[in-house]
């Protein structure tokens, strides 16, 4: 056998990228190389290229190799509070409609989670039994699903389990827990490749419920999309989608409402326009504030003040200042100039820019909000901002700036939810985290506000410099760590 080399490596990091969805970096391609060469030595190739091009296309080979390359970790009832926004929603289908329900649990490893829907279906609907019920659970690896459908499983499994549920649902021998039959028998369990296309298995609308959860971040962003297409078209509208905590579908699909309840998100499937989110929603966003913030530490005025100082000062421009180069006259030329403008602190230039445009793009509805925010307009940013999210619904920036207007309106449990909205849909989105904690410093809650602090001041010293300018007031990246800074010190001394 021919020793594999670095070609070689990187055409099977391409191979499973297509074959399995799976996404490896560089640092992943000593793993990508041992697995190589073992997996040649199995069936005997004499090559990387016969391997490649002989073995691996076989759906044999594909659950082989899923065998070293799954991600294997679970529990029950993992996400509680993903489970607590479940039960939301099963009671009032409950209350409301047909019975009968089709969930799909996609990529369901060792069978804990498909378990974990089952028991809350019984915990919740009174009359399960005479419900018409499918759940449908899926996995390329063989062995977990081997071990799902014998319903086996250690103590570790169940950590997370009340004992109330283990007593209702399991047999204990030993160190075993066996899952009672009544719970196993709602699952159908089948190997499948999620990146493989089945028109027979993804049926237009035929899924009410699907988890998804820790299994798309490990792949590569087409296969995500792709991925996730399909089972948006598999959903009934309306219908809800669930993710890990560490996952989103910002910049992945457009097809979903975003749901924030019992501290989890999740989404909904669009239908007719409409969306139960308002129904079955119960903000529960954990912050201790229950008066609103002085007006004189606000940070939406502190970003308003910062911003009437620089118009005092910039907005006459000297005598023989150089003007910006003609721009040609179209809606996206309008934008770049106004947001050459806004860089440039001009603020009262960059609105006229704007003013003749209807901007109903995204970019330039957000810099209208902004330049309402440095007027201290609050309701005016508020209401741009509601076109925006019409336009795109998981936009981080939106919900942000949402956050500011609604801080200085005293809604203060809103302001926290769309910063967390934002925080979520985008990780790296330095200015969510520094407003929590500014609003969690002036409640008292000490503990949140050196914990969103921190992550901000961390957060801004790789932030995009567009981002400072359009979002920071005025402020510089070093102005606003030193910021966290003072204020982490502030948290500290108060602790």
């Amino acid at each position: 056998m021919i020793a594999p080399t670095v070609e070689d490596v990187d055409a099977f990091r391409r191979a499973i990228a297509l074959r399995m969805g799976l996404r490896f970096d560089d640092d992943g391609l000593a793993l990508l190389e041992q697995l190589l060469a073992a997996r040649m030595r199995a069936t005997s190739a004499p090559a990387a290229a016969d391997y490649l091009e002989r073995r691996m296309p076989a759906s044999a080979e594909i659950s082989e190799l899923s065998r070293s390359l799954s991600v294997v970790e679970t529990y029950f009832l993992r996400n509680r509070d993903q489970f607590s926004a479940l039960d939301a929603i099963l009671r009032k289908r409950a209350q409301a409609g047909p019975k009968r329900l089709r969930v799909l649990s996609a990529g369901c490893s060792s069978g804990e989670e498909p378990y974990s829907i089952a028991i809350m279906i019984r915990e919740t609907i009174p009359d399960a039994a005479q419900w018409d019920i499918g759940i449908t659970a899926f996995d390329i690896n063989p062995d977990g699903l081997d071990r799902a459908r014998a319903g086996r499983y250690r103590a570790w499994s169940l950590r997370e389990t009340p004992p109330e549920i283990q007593r209702r649902y399991y047999t204990v021998k030993g160190d075993e827990f066996t899952l009672d039959h009544s719970i196993r028998s709602m699952v159908r369990f089948e190997q499948r490749n999620i990146v493989e296309p089945d028109p027979g298995f993804w049926r237009p609308g035929q899924f009410d419920i699907i988890f998804c959860r820790n299994i798309l971040m490990y792949f590569t962003p087409q296969a995500m999309r792709e991925a996730v297409e399909r089972m948006a078209g598999s959903l009934a509208p309306g219908g809800y989608f669930f993710m890990g905590h560490a996952e989103n579908l910002r910049g992945v699909s457009a097809g979903f409402h975003l749901c924030h309840t019992h501290g989890t998100f999740y989404y909904q499937k669009r239908g007719d326009g409409r969306t139960e989110d308002g129904e079955v929603r119960e903000s529960i966003a954990s912050q201790s504030v229950s008066e609103p913030l002085p007006a004189d530490v606000s940070w939406f005025e502190a970003i308003a003040e910062a911003s009437a100082r620089i118009r005092s000062l910039a907005d006459a421009p000297p005598e023989n200042a150089v003007k910006p180069p003609a721009q040609p006259d179209t809606p996206r030329a309008d934008m770049a100039k106004a947001m050459d403008l806004w860089q440039r602190e001009r603020f009262g230039e960059a609105q006229e820019a704007l003013s003749g445009r209807a901007n109903v793009d995204p970019d330039s509805l957000l810099l209208r909000a902004m330049l309402l925010v440095s007027k201290a307009d609050s309701k005016g940013a508020l209401s741009v901002c509601e076109d925006l999210l019409r336009l795109d619904e998981l936009n981080a920036a939106a919900h942000y700036v949402k956050a500011l207007c609604q801080e200085h309106m005293g809604n203060l449990r809103e302001a926290v939810e769309h910063d967390q909205t934002a925080a979520y849909l985008d990780p790296q989105f330095a200015m969510p985290h520094l407003h929590l904690g500014l609003i969690a410093r002036r409640g008292g809650d000490n503990a949140t506000a050196l914990r969103e602090l921190s992550t901000a001041s961390g957060l801004f010293a790789r932030e995009d410099a567009s981002r400072i300018v359009l979002f920071g007031g005025g402020f510089g990246r070093e102005q606003l760590m030193a910021l966290c800074r003072a204020e982490i010190r502030a948290a500290e001394r108060a602790s």
